[in-house]
């Protein structure tokens, strides 16, 4: 009796290292009072008190302001090149005293790790359950119709 050998499946593979390269990530809400000068931060949301908010892609935090950058598309136009799209990277301050608080964008690994075992472990139930189907003769065929006379 020769027996099957399982092949890896490269579709699972490629399922979890999509996930790993992309991640999981969270919110953080710092307050006003938590920013301190020189630091750093990507991807944020900076809320204000008066209600309005930025997104911005960089942002600095100043003495007296944050400083956000983000990168906007604009068209140009030249007698050579015709129309063409060129991003820019456009700077805006808000005073630090307007600002309620900025939400941080976090790589989260524990998500990422969780939800890469999860998604194997329903990729493997279903794999398990079509396999086993497979072996009970469950795997299709063809079924002749009756002759009706």
């Amino acid at each position: 009796m020769q027996q099957l050998q399982r092949k890896p499946r490269p579709f699972l593979f490629l399922g979890i290292l999509a996930l790993g390269l992309t991640g999981c990530s969270r919110s953080v809400v710092l307050p006003r009072e938590s920013l301190e000068p020189g630091q750093q931060f990507g991807k944020t949301r900076v809320l204000t008190a008066d209600g309005f908010e930025y997104q911005f892609d960089r942002l600095l935090v100043q003495p007296d302001s944050l400083r956000g950058e983000y990168q906007q598309e604009v068209q140009r136009q030249s007698a050579a090149a015709g129309v063409y799209y060129e991003d820019i990277v456009r700077a805006q301050a808000v005073p630090l005293e307007r600002v309620s608080s900025v939400a941080v964008k976090k790589a989260d690994p524990s998500r990422t790790f969780f939800a890469g075992v999860g998604t194997a472990a329903v990729v493997m139930l279903f794999k398990n359950l079509f396999d086993s189907q497979l072996q009970n003769g469950g795997g299709g065929g063809s079924r002749t119709k009756p002759d009706p006379s």
